[in-house]
């Protein structure tokens, strides 16, 4: 009858590479750009509107899948090389702007705080649940991150709004045409810097190797 050799254990730790230290200003002003440039995409898709008349619902969802597929890419070319998994950076956050898209088009078809409101809301929700579930591969201290990335979403869409109400009052005397150019840009200033600043920043401090997990020790007999 064949036994084990009681002495035949073998210790294996599994490591991941990481960087020696967090991401730097360069990387935070490449984050904040891709936000940028993902924002101003959406702001020239549809701007009058689909060329036919189909339900709110429908209409919701191209601009969210472009932006959030462009943002998610971009990002998670930013991410590959500091966390593990980083490469499906790019799935929720096409899935939490398609939703929260979805869900402001089903309360209301136009631009109203208490429509978009909700949808940011569920927006930073969902995209912050999918990125910790990829941010939890890699780092210790992410827990905070969904909730963090919820009033994120709902702070740039509050600086976004207050931007289109202050365009669109009578204290700014414009065409109309350079009406829209400013109520747009002051959106995409207000949604690429709080929302690009703030959760970039915080995604840096995140990474740096003092909140990375450690080898993993694996005992095999």
């Amino acid at each position: 009858m064949e036994r084990n050799d009681p002495g035949n254990i073998s210790f294996t730790f599994d490591a991941l590479p990481t960087p020696a230290m967090r991401p730097g200003s360069t990387w935070l002003s490449y984050w904040i750009l891709g936000v940028l440039c993902c924002e101003g995409l959406g702001q020239f898709l549809w701007v009058d509107g689909p060329p036919v008349a189909i339900p709110a619902f429908i209409a919701s969802i191209p601009r969210p899948l472009v932006v959030g597929g462009a943002l998610g890419l971009w990002q998670s070319a930013l991410l590959f090389r500091w966390i593990k998994g980083g490469g499906d950076w790019w799935l929720p956050t096409a899935l939490g702007l398609i939703l929260g898209n979805f869900l402001a088009s089903r309360l209301h078809p136009g631009w109203t705080v208490a429509a978009w409101l909700p949808g940011a809301a569920l927006t930073g929700f969902v995209t912050g649940f999918g990125q910790w579930l990829i941010l939890r591969r890699t780092l210790r201290r992410k827990a905070g991150w969904i909730l963090f990335c919820t009033c994120s979403k709902i702070a740039a869409m509050l600086v976004a709004s207050w931007g289109i109400l202050l365009a669109g009052s009578q204290l700014v005397a414009v065409q109309p045409e350079l009406k829209l150019v400013l109520t747009r840009g002051i959106a995409l200033v207000g949604l690429g810097l709080t929302d690009g600043w703030l959760l970039g920043t915080v995604l840096g401090r995140l990474l740096g190797p003092g909140n990375r997990r450690g080898p993993q020790l694996r005992l095999s007999v």
